[in-house]
């Protein structure tokens, strides 16, 4: 029975998670699988307690992976970000070119209608860098030089899902439009470019002034704000929320107080965070998983196998475990996934089928990623390969592209 009072719904939530979380850590596994998990059991799914869908907890999901990407952004050092760009655009479009393949052949191959072999090529080139993102940073593997390419990766793949989401919804709804696209392309552009030349140079600026207000915390108030407006920016434009989230916390992060803020934020995290990966959990449908199992398997192998080659391929450089890591890190597809089945099924170019498919291969690319990580950086390191876990450590490693 679904717990209809909000409050003891989010109690409900906020307690699995952190049991969840706290199982996983003593089998040895991250936090975020005994989330999933837990999200899986109290759900639709098992227990029923919790809905997949209720305003109040999206709200609370939605803001959780907010803080987590600006929390990563905050760690994140532009000039080192910078120095694997090459290598990022590579991966990223590695990553986009064999899933997209993959998705698109089975499609064909199946009898499917070229709209929803477009479809199922454009869900493959998802990536869901909130999943990623929790790992590297829990085990303090964001100043890693693979970290750095997969978050540069991430960016450019969300351009570039934009874009692909839009030939989608011109098909099917008969309006697509070259001028239309090109638009979104130099709107996404000038985003990016905007927030790292303009932006970075007034909150440069204007940050050390910021402990004259008189509210209470000016600097994490200010550093709040500037998150939220920029994940609703990019949500505006067709971008995801959190690449908004993920920029402000970098360009935030390049001020006096990143350290402090760092620290000042970490309630947030702790308390926001969870909600979003029990949400995920939420949202498996057992019931729409076992009515097509075979080609759910073949999807969800294909999925993995095309981000884990194609990006891995781009990636190669860092030697045989840096390119798994990328490969690997690359693989969740999360809750971008699910909003691209979504926005499939409200169009019309896919049925409740195919839909099950493409959320199921989101959640079962999301869960074992992360193991696969950890026992991929658990691995001894190769020549290529940096373990730095700071800012300052990282600065002192040759670049990368």
């Amino acid at each position: 029975m679904e717990l209809d009072n909000v409050l003891v719904l989010l109690a409900v939530v906020f307690v699995a998670g952190r049991v969840g979380a706290e199982i996983a850590e003593r089998l040895r596994t991250p936090e975020v699988i005994g989330e999933i998990v837990a999200g899986v059991i109290i759900g639709p799914a098992v227990l029923q307690l919790v809905p997949a869908h209720n305003e109040a907890f999206e709200a609370i999901a939605e803001l959780g992976v907010i803080f987590l990407l600006f929390s990563v952004g905050l760690e994140t050092d532009l000039q080192e970000l910078r120095k694997v760009g090459g290598i990022a655009t590579g991966v990223a479009f590695g990553g986009v070119i064999l899933p997209f393949a993959l998705g698109y052949g089975l499609m064909w191959m199946l009898d499917y209608t070229t709209n929803q072999a477009i479809f199922m090529g454009t869900a493959m080139i998802a990536t869901s860098v909130g999943v990623t993102a929790r790992v590297l940073r829990d085990k303090g593997k964001l100043a890693t030089r693979e970290a750095r390419i997969i978050l540069g990766a991430a960016v450019v793949d969300d351009v570039i899902a934009l874009f692909m989401l839009a030939i989608v919804a011109g098909i099917a709804t008969g309006s697509l439009s070259f001028g239309g696209l090109v638009f979104l392309v130099v709107e996404a552009i000038a985003f990016f470019l905007i927030l790292g030349t303009f932006g970075r140079t007034v909150i440069r600026k204007t940050f050390p002034h910021m402990r004259r207000l008189r509210v209470t915390e000016p600097v994490l108030s200010i550093a709040i704000a500037i998150a939220l407006v920029l994940a609703a920016s990019a949500a505006k434009i067709g971008l995801a929320a959190i690449v908004g989230a993920f920029l402000a916390g970098v360009i935030v992060g390049e001020t006096p107080k990143e350290e402090e803020l760092h620290a000042r934020t970490m309630p947030l995290y702790a308390f926001f965070v969870p909600f979003f990966f029990v949400h995920v959990g939420t949202l498996v449908d057992l019931k729409a998983m076992s009515g097509a199992v075979v080609l759910t398997a073949v999807v969800t192998v294909l999925a993995f196998v095309g981000k884990f080659v194609g990006s891995g391929a781009a990636a190669l450089k860092l030697g045989r475990k840096g390119a798994s890591i990328v490969g690997t890190g690359m693989a969740p597809r999360g809750e971008v996934g699910i909003i691209v089945a979504s926005l499939g099924l409200g169009l019309g170019v896919i049925g409740q089928e195919l839909y099950g498919v493409v959320v199921a291969m989101s959640l079962i690319t999301s869960i074992i990623a992360p193991p696969l990580l950890a026992f991929l950086y658990g691995l001894p390191d190769g020549p290529p390969s940096a373990g730095r876990t700071s800012r300052e450590g990282s600065e002192n490693a040759p670049p990368d592209a």
